[in-house]
């Protein structure tokens, strides 16, 4: 996974420097975020990892969960991310936003009906005010993971 990270995030980081700036303000104190959407798609790298029973597997295809805004990037305050009480321990960014993977289905379906919350450092956890739904997005259909991260908001 963090090997994937790692590309993805070399691939688009002189878009990130360029696209994340917003609109020239400096980086928010606090997460604002705008939406969120999901998709599924073919990873460029698949990803090698221990399933629940401690099986190794290997995943071609992910869950690209895509959380819209404007989130803090500085390192002694580093921005922690939930969904409901569930902590996502690892996403990345992309311009406009941050983003992570989900694996199976089923996790996908447990994180649904959560709201996403947000801690910068040390603060109280902030809600969101919206609750996770992968319901209304198309996840049949399968997008090479760079088309999936070049989609509009939805």
């Amino acid at each position: 996974m963090r090997r994937l990270l790692i590309m993805i995030a070399a691939a688009l980081l002189p878009a990130m420097f360029l696209g994340t700036a917003f609109a020239g303000d400096a980086f928010p104190e606090k997460p604002v975020l705008s939406g969120f959407d999901v998709a599924r798609v073919e990873l460029t790298v698949p990803v090698t990892k221990a399933d629940a029973s401690g099986k190794t597997v290997t995943h071609a295809r992910a869950y690209l969960v895509r959380l819209h805004g404007a989130f803090p990037v500085t390192g002694a305050r580093l921005m922690k991310l939930y969904f409901g009480e569930e902590r996502i321990e690892e996403y990345g960014g992309f311009p406009g936003g941050i983003y992570f993977l989900v694996f199976e289905k089923s996790r996908l379906d447990a994180l649904s009906g959560k709201e996403i919350r947000f801690r910068v450092g040390n603060e109280k956890i902030q809600p969101s005010r919206k609750t996770f739904d992968a319901g209304p997005f198309d996840l049949k259909t399968v997008l090479p993971d760079k088309a999936a991260f070049a989609r509009p908001p939805f």
